[in-house]
């Protein structure tokens, strides 16, 4: 039995004599997903979604039209009925079903406990690198997310690898530096959780899944959403057909950090062009060798734990000398590997003693020989 929402929401569709295929379509969502509304088969949409698609009915009346659909799904989502998934929310994956059944499902945040990983926690047990030498990124990155409108922030940087290390960095900042993102609990869209876009099964459920991840998102209020490349969150968009993403970020009901490469945003140029208006752009400076430094210094003892080795002050300092004369881009990144790359020939090689800066000297030279 379809509920009032449902019931409704198709009235007002034959009235103004639009096929059910035609309005999926202006709405951006599938026809089965819009089948099962109306039949009561799924939750009515979140309220901005609504409002929406009461623009869509009538223009002219959309206030009205809104009105009266968002008080009959409040209506609807308050009964559960056999057979009807409302309170209750089941999450499909691959190996079965796993539900998550309650009376308060924003207590429970399913889908957002299920496709994100808390990096908030990952900081706290120490799993992400601190970036103390990008404070003046993370700088430019609390001023962007402090504004009214449009604060949710893309980096860019021509190296993915730092991108990511300027947002675990971020995340362990937030947790020290009062400001905008202080007391925000970082979730990681993609971060080793299933991939929202698996085991999709039928036409509609991943509309709903991303729907219900933005409203549990908005309703804990102290969310931030992570995701590892803007090109990811564009394919998300592109699937879903550009009618739950785009207008999230607009009315500020979630607030997104990610990254692009130059690549990467000329992708999502041609995939979702409004997807990149949505965001402010903060682009990640190359360190100089004094940043540089600071860096490495900051990561030794993690190195030196994991080779079974110690590195000397002057040994740090010949790393940075040895990579300052390329690419400033590539920097950080070359004076990383470079300290791995020493550290593993220690180890192999039983070297004794504090890795001086005459051991980085021979392995440089190693390493250019073996070319």
């Amino acid at each position: 039995m379809a509920g009032a929402f449902g019931s409704r929401l198709r009235e007002l569709r034959k009235e103004g004599q639009v096929l059910q295929s035609r309005f999926a379509k202006i709405c951006g969502i599938s026809s089965a997903y819009l089948s099962d509304i109306e039949r009561g088969k799924r939750n009515p949409p979140e309220d901005r979604v609504i409002l929406l698609w009461a623009e869509h009915l009538n223009p002219s009346q959309a206030k009205e039209i809104g009105e009266e659909l968002l008080e009959l799904a409040a209506a609807d989502r308050g009964s559960l009925r056999a057979g009807v998934e409302r309170d209750a929310v089941a999450v499909e994956t691959d190996g079965g079903t796993t539900a998550y059944q309650g009376e308060n499902t924003q207590k429970k945040a399913a889908f957002l406990e299920y496709f994100c990983t808390d990096l908030t926690v990952l900081a706290r047990e120490g799993q992400l690198d601190e970036a103390p030498e990008r404070v003046r990124d993370f700088e430019a990155i609390f001023q962007a997310t402090a504004r009214m409108r449009r604060n949710s922030v893309v980096l860019i940087h021509s190296n993915g690898r730092e991108i990511n290390r300027v947002l675990h960095g971020l995340v362990c900042e937030l947790g020290s530096t009062p400001g905008p993102l202080s007391g925000k609990r970082v979730c990681g869209l993609g971060y080793g959780s299933p991939s929202i876009l698996a085991g999709v099964k039928y036409r509609g459920q991943l509309e709903e899944r991303v729907d219900n991840l933005i409203r549990e998102s908005h309703q804990a209020g102290d969310v931030l959403l992570f995701v590892p490349s803007l090109a990811d969150l564009a394919d998300l968009e592109a699937h879903t057909k550009g009618s739950l993403v785009v207008p999230a970020l607009q009315n500020g009901d979630i607030q997104v950090i990610t990254g692009a490469t130059p690549a990467a945003m000329s992708y999502c140029k041609q995939v979702c062009p409004d997807l990149i208006g949505c965001f402010r752009k903060v682009r990640v400076g190359a360190l100089d060798p004094e940043g540089v430094l600071k860096g490495i210094f900051f990561l030794r003892d993690r190195y030196a734990t994991y080779h079974g080795v110690t590195y000397a002050d002057d040994s740090l300092k010949a790393m940075v000398e040895a990579v300052e004369s390329g690419d400033e881009s590539e920097c950080w990144q070359r004076a990383l590997n470079l300290m791995d790359d020493v550290g593993a020939r220690a180890k192999v090689e039983e070297w004794t003693g504090e890795i001086s800066a005459e051991d980085v000297a021979r392995t440089v030279g190693e390493l250019e020989e073996a070319g």
